[in-house]
């Protein structure tokens, strides 16, 4: 075991260069959406679909030991906390708001800042419910609105959100992102050494499928859906749900 400064000293350096990372990457995806680069829609879904696993991506940086996982949690709560202070002045939640709409926008910032941080620190990097809980978040959630909106068919019968209806190939389209992202972040941990338990591609299925149900719901879907993910697959390997 290392010597505890250095532990501090590691932990705190792979935390600077994680915050340092999400903070370019919004930055740059706000610069393309206020030059017009991109249009704000796509920009909110680029950064939606990839912060959270490029965020993931940082976590071999942290040493060993319990304290890690409250350092890297503090990443994404402290973006969160920002916006909540002031979300007018978050550049990110201005550029990709719907028209007017800042405080929808900068709610769904926080709320998916809030959700990593908390799967963060209740999972952490070798419980296989952290990565399915971000696919379903950053993967399903994320396709679901961009092949919605790009195929439309056939709306599931339920109230508007955000004046859109949810439609059945974006319901799919949330599964299988959820699926192939969950089994994508899972072979990384394993090819980095953390040593996450097997899910089964059948388990899998039906873990995204009840959280694209829960995204049907008129509730917060950047925080439940994850969370709903994540118990959910605590509960099919059969993990207590409130240990770390």
């Amino acid at each position: 075991m290392p010597a505890l400064p250095a532990v501090l000293l590691r932990n705190a350096l792979a935390g600077a260069i994680s915050y340092a990372g999400a903070f370019v990457w919004t930055r740059v995806v706000s610069r393309l959406s206020t030059s017009g680069a991109l249009p704000a829609r796509l920009a909110r879904k680029l950064s939606h679909i990839t912060t959270a696993p490029f965020f993931l991506l940082t976590w071999p940086l942290y040493a060993p030991g319990p304290a890690a996982r409250w350092v890297a949690a503090v990443v994404p709560l402290s973006f969160a906390a920002r916006i909540a202070r002031a979300p007018s002045r978050d550049a990110f939640a201005s550029a990709t708001a719907r028209g007017s709409d800042l405080h929808s926008e900068a709610g769904g910032l926080m709320a998916y800042g809030l959700a990593v941080a908390l799967i963060t620190a209740l999972g952490w990097r070798h419980e296989a419910a952290t990565y399915v809980a971000a696919a379903a978040l950053a993967c399903g959630d994320g396709a679901a609105d961009v092949v919605g909106g790009a195929v439309g068919g056939p709306v599931i019968p339920l109230p508007a959100r955000d004046g859109r209806r949810k439609t059945v190939a974006g319901s799919v389209a949330f599964v299988a992102a959820t699926v192939l992202g969950s089994l994508g972040m899972l072979r990384m941990a394993r090819a980095v050494g953390f040593g996450v338990a097997h899910v089964a591609k059948r388990e899998l299925v039906k873990i995204a499928a009840l959280a694209a149900a829960v995204e049907l719901a008129p509730v917060e879907d950047n925080l439940i859906v994850p969370l709903t993910a994540f118990f959910a697959t605590r509960h099919v390997l059969s993990q207590r749900w409130w240990v770390f």
